[in-house]
């Protein structure tokens, strides 16, 4: 495995973790009332444009290489 691809699934992996978590906690609080939680509303967001991003060159990959093994 291209070591740019599996440095992509780490991103991936640790991204889903944090959106996970984050998006739980915000599910339980009803109003952002502290800076803690506007901390973690930002850093959810963050995260979703991190792991947004991240997927679609993953699977711009994916399909690259795909491509390029029915080509041959």
């Amino acid at each position: 495995m291209n070591q740019d691809i599996t440095k992509e699934l780490f991103i991936l992996l640790i991204t889903s973790v944090i959106i996970y978590f984050t998006g739980s906690y915000i599910t339980a609080i009803s109003n952002i009332k502290t800076i803690f939680d506007g901390i973690v509303t930002l850093l959810l967001f963050f995260t979703l444009l991190t792991f947004t991003i991240n997927i679609f060159l993953l699977l711009s990959k994916i399909f690259k290489n795909i491509l390029n093994l029915r080509s041959l």
